[in-house]
């Protein structure tokens, strides 16, 4: 039923996100991670990426799944009940919350049900049973494992120096953002025909046309569509924002296409149900975004730029104090990777 509202949400997506290459940093957002992962990218602010946990078996998806699982479970249990709590033992190993309530209660959030944490708990008896056994087999002894062990501590610690010495809190201004926006203007130049609509998916046709009839009355149609709509955008009243008229389904766009703004749609019989829609506005191609669509978008991108300008300036600042040495003659000098600004 909300294939429909997710196919236009989609288009609204790509229509914002393919207006600029530089209105948005949050490609290459840092947050919290264990030892393990390489992926600390250069002092961007802390993103989003946090509840996109992976779950699979493989390395740290396991570290992830089971913290998540420890930190959850911790919440339930409070946290004096969770010093020296044990999950579970393997030889003289043991799964302990307390050890780790400091460290990741505030980075990992959720729900969790008692299967799924049963799950990560036995993800990490057998992890231990598997370093167990290579320690009993010489394995540990491989100065190669030494060397990993160290870069890992040293990625580790790296990111924990990160997260006290540039905390995200920078600050953008209103006029920064109107500067920007006037500066990159033609970045927000539509490439096609746009629209905004207003919708409402529902699965029986009486309803789709008992709805019609309220917002022909004046009835509010956000309020409408919060109440009655099976999609996904039904808490921002039905409001699908400008998406090109391309990416509308053919009967939909035909119905735009000869509609005025503030025009009601009677509904619409799709695959996904019933749909009753409002026309907002009609943007044709040339115009330009207004800031307050590209609002958000700029705000990221001046947040990263003074983040990674910051992230500069402190490497710059240990540089200056700590014996830093390149070997030019094999490696060349190398002046990419030096903070450019897009």
């Amino acid at each position: 039923m909300d294939r429909l509202a997710l196919r236009i949400r989609k288009g609204a997506d790509s229509c914002g996100e393919g207006s600029s290459s530089r209105g948005s940093g949050t490609g290459r957002e840092r947050s919290h991670r264990p030892v393990g992962t390489s992926s600390r990218s250069r002092g961007y602010p802390r993103g989003a990426d946090k509840k996109s946990l992976p779950t699979g078996r493989s390395g740290t998806g396991r570290a992830l799944v089971a913290l998540a699982g420890l930190c959850i479970l911790m919440a339930a249990c409070g946290r004096k009940q969770t010093e020296g709590v044990v999950l579970a033992r393997v030889g003289s190993a043991t799964l302990d919350l307390g050890a780790l309530r400091t460290a990741w209660a505030d980075t990992l959030s959720g729900d969790m049900q008692r299967a799924a944490l049963r799950r990560v708990v036995q993800n990490w008896i057998e992890d231990q049973l598997l370093a167990q056994e290579a320690v009993r087999r010489g394995l540990a002894e491989d100065p190669a494992i030494d060397h990993e062990l160290e870069r890992l501590r040293s990625q580790l610690l790296a990111n924990v120096a990160l997260e006290r010495l540039l905390p995200d809190t920078f600050r953008v201004s209103e006029e920064e953002i109107r500067a920007y926006y006037e500066a990159n203007r033609d970045a927000y130049r539509r490439t096609e025909d746009e629209v905004r609509v207003q919708q409402i998916l529902v699965s029986q046709r009486f309803l789709a046309q008992e709805i019609y009839d309220r917002a022909s009355q004046g009835e509010d149609f956000a309020a409408l569509a919060k109440q009655y709509s099976q999609g996904p955008l039904a808490e921002r009243g039905g409001d699908v924002g400008f998406v090109p008229v391309s990416y509308l389904p053919e009967k939909l766009r035909r119905a735009v296409v000869a509609a005025r703004p503030g025009s009601l749609l009677r509904p619409l019989p799709l695959e996904d149900g019933f749909l009753v829609v409002k026309v907002l506005a009609l943007a044709p191609a040339g115009s330009y975004r207004e800031l307050d669509e590209v609002r958000p978008r700029i705000e990221m991108e001046l947040k990263r730029r003074k983040h990674e300008e910051a992230y500069r300036r402190l490497i710059q600042e240990l540089s200056s104090r700590t014996d830093v040495w390149v070997n030019e003659a094999l490696l060349g000098s190398d002046t990419a990777g030096q903070g450019s600004t897009p």
